[in-house]
C-alpha cells in the first residue's frame, strides 16, 4: 500500500485537528494492523507508535500540549475499540 496524502486513513476520526495533519500516523498504524510490514509489531506496540507519531506531528507544529491530549485520546480509543481490526 502506498501513502496518499489526500486519502482518509483515520477512518472513524478526524485526520487533522488544530491545523495539524497526522494522517500519516494513521496510515502506518493501519499497515501494522493489517500485517503488511515484515517486522510486524504487536497490537500494543502499534498503538503506542500511533500515539507517539501523533504527538510528534503536534510537536513539530509547536502545539505540544494539544498533541499530548489528542495523542492520548487516540491511544485510549484504539486500545478499546481497535482489537477487532487487528489481523493476527
Amino acid at each position: 500500500m502506498k501513502y496518499n496524502r489526500d486519502k482518509n486513513y483515520c477512518s472513524y476520526s478526524p485526520e487533522e485537528l488544530f491545523g495539524v495533519r497526522y494522517n500519516y500516523a494513521c496510515f502506518c498504524h493501519d499497515r501494522h494492523y493489517r500485517n503488511e510490514i515484515i517486522n510486524r509489531k504487536t497490537r500494543k506496540q502499534s498503538d503506542i507508535m500511533l500515539r507517539d507519531m501523533i504527538y510528534r506531528a503536534f510537536d513539530v507544529a509547536n502545539k505540544r500540549f494539544r498533541g499530548f491530549i489528542i495523542s492520548r485520546i487516540y491511544y485510549f480509543l484504539v486500545r478499546i475499540f481497535g482489537g477487532k481490526y487487528y489481523e493476527v
